[in-house]
């Protein structure tokens, strides 16, 4: 056997015990006691630590809290899951500014990707109407658990946001973008489409022809990175290359003869009603080809609906969509998450601003 292998990390609880002294004031009449170490709850058993360790075996490893308990208490310490949801709660409570910042901040990028899946609210009557939305860009995601994926619901998430929105077929973002007095431009994304044409090729062997045509933007793509990466090097070799391909694309799926309702009618209508959006990036180099890197951070969440199948309040909601948001976003920045919760934790405990992710990675390179 070879190429397998497995990572564990040991994490031991360990019981502290704090002597704090007291003085007696000169008047007689008070006590002082000196200051204990921080705690999310004043007079609180638990420590920061415990609180972030918790909260990071749950929404980064993906462990449930029941499934907590039961290895904290194969480590001798006895504890029930309500206790261990009061402490990922608290310091959630105290992070929520974070986020509020956090998702503030990426409504100024230039571009976004955005997605959404499935988060069911458990004991709902509407469990299956929940989804986690997402903002991404390069270097930070944001997410927000909503009731439904229609028009409102997109707002809440996109505020007033005025730039350019990578997104697939789903047409609630074009109904936003309607509603947005010209201010939110939509791109579409390449992977989309070629996933209706792969649907399809073997029941229609033609489509094996735009699969390959676009496999060759793809690869101008490639051919970019391989070299020296600047916005105008981009533009030429897509106004030089990919702009060929596109026209070859776009007069073959006008050739097509196939019935409309049929799988490659179905992939060609895709196609051809968001062409604007799938060509944009011909003239803009900024906008990349797919929306890879958004479907990439919503795994996370998937993983987390698939091991502990969603939240069980609305309140659990927003402390899922907090974590996962924090967490992800240090992970795109290079940051240790559970290094991220503590000292943002600290942060606000002590009474200072709360770093963004990215903000203690530039300190850490500084």
């Amino acid at each position: 056997m070879k190429g397998c292998y497995e990572e564990a990390e040991e994490v031991d609880v360990v019981v502290r015990r704090h002597k704090r002294q007291k003085y007696r004031c000169g008047c007689g009449g008070c006590v002082e006691t000196a200051l204990g170490p921080p705690k999310l709850q004043a007079g609180g058993r638990y420590s920061v630590d415990f609180a972030v360790e918790v909260a990071v075996a749950k929404y980064l490893d993906h462990m449930p809290l029941e499934r907590q308990v039961g290895s904290m208490e194969r480590e001798g310490l006895v504890v029930d899951s309500q206790t261990l949801w009061d402490q990922i709660d608290a310091l959630a409570r105290l992070l929520s500014p974070a986020h509020e910042a956090l998702h503030a901040a990426l409504l100024t990028r230039e571009i976004l990707g955005g997605d959404e899946t499935r988060w069911p609210l458990l004991g709902s009557k509407s469990q299956t109407r929940w989804h986690a939305w997402a903002l991404c860009a390069p270097d930070a995601v944001v997410y927000r658990i909503q009731e439904g994926r229609d028009t409102e619901a997109a707002r809440n998430m996109l505020q007033d946001y005025g730039g350019i929105l990578m997104v697939d077929g789903l047409s609630t973002y074009e109904s936003a973008a309607a509603g947005s007095g010209g201010k939110l431009t939509l791109v579409n994304c390449w992977m989309h489409a070629r996933r209706k044409y792969v649907e399809c090729v073997e029941a229609f062997p033609q489509a094996e022809e735009a699969l390959e045509m676009i496999a060759g933007l793809y690869a101008v793509e490639r051919e970019y990175k391989e070299g020296p990466e600047s916005l105008e090097r981009l533009l030429e070799l897509r106004q030089h290359k990919s702009r060929t391909i596109i026209e070859r694309l776009h007069q073959w799926a006008c050739e097509q003869r196939a019935l409309p309702q049929s799988a490659l009618g179905q992939a060609i209508k895709y196609m051809s009603n968001r062409w604007t959006g799938l060509t944009r990036f011909l003239t803009d180099p900024r906008v990349p080809l797919d929306n890879g890197a958004t479907e990439r951070a919503m795994r996370g969440l998937a993983l987390g609906r698939k091991n502990h199948y969603g939240s069980r309040s609305r309140r659990g909601t927003e402390v899922a969509a907090l974590y996962y948001s924090l967490m992800e976003t240090a992970k795109l920045g290079g940051v240790d998450p559970k290094r991220y919760l503590r000292e943002a934790a600290l942060a606000a405990l002590r009474g200072e601003a709360i770093p963004l992710p990215n903000q203690l990675a530039q300190s850490a390179a500084g």
